[in-house]
């Protein structure tokens, strides 16, 4: 067996949301800040805090978003463990069949709308623009297995193997400077209630075709 890692480690999720509670407590400060100059005299102070308030309410509410982004995972992870996902072989080539064996375990009793495993093609671009540059980001979905509605209890575990192919036509995996190409198995857990699990796991296909 081949056991997949996961894209991003509880250690980066813990620093994305790090990185954010500096941007809502500095922008939460000039926000009060403004507030309580509007607040002691409104008619002089109102126009001239309109520019600071709007500012400040615009980085508070990225900050959030950065915040909350990464506080979902753990969320959902409250109710489902991340899933144990390995591959029949050591070695994925371009054009070769392989099998998924999918193990995840519920840590409470879970109302499940959707269970979705799919593989995806994901290509990355870099562009430069002068002295700035852009990423353009482009994923295919090559297969897809969806499972139906089911309530699971405390400790129940959902267990199967599925068979799957890197499609003939299909590129190795490549990791450019400027480019990139990467085959992921993305796991969805849909939870009535709840936010969404959702995980992805790196796939690494040779630059070889199968026999």
């Amino acid at each position: 067996m081949n056991p997949l890692k996961s894209s991003q480690s509880n250690i980066g999720r813990a620093c994305g949301t790090l990185t954010g509670v500096p941007v809502v407590i500095v922008a939460g400060a000039f926000v009060a800040f403004a507030a309580a100059g509007v607040l002691e005299n409104p008619a002089e102070n109102i126009l001239p805090a309109l520019p600071i308030l709007a500012f400040s309410l615009a980085f508070l509410a990225v900050g959030l978003v950065i915040v909350l982004a990464g506080l979902i995972p753990w969320i959902a992870g409250m109710r489902v463990a991340r899933p144990d996902i390995s591959l029949s072989a050591g070695a994925v080539r371009v054009g070769e069949g392989f099998t998924v064996h999918y193990a995840q375990t519920f840590r409470r009793t879970s109302e499940v709308r959707d269970i979705r495993l799919r593989l995806i093609l994901r290509e990355r671009a870099t562009y430069r623009h002068g002295k700035s540059s852009s990423t353009v980001t482009y994923e295919e979905v090559a297969a897809e297995f969806e499972f139906p509605a089911k309530t699971y209890e405390a400790g129940e575990q959902l267990s199967f193997s599925r068979g799957m192919e890197i499609p003939r036509g299909g590129m190795h995996t490549f990791r450019g400077h400027r480019n990139r190409i990467e085959w992921l198995l993305r796991a969805k857990v849909e939870i009535a209630g709840w936010p969404d699990y959702l995980e992805d796991f790196e796939l690494a296909v040779e630059p070889a075709m199968a026999g």
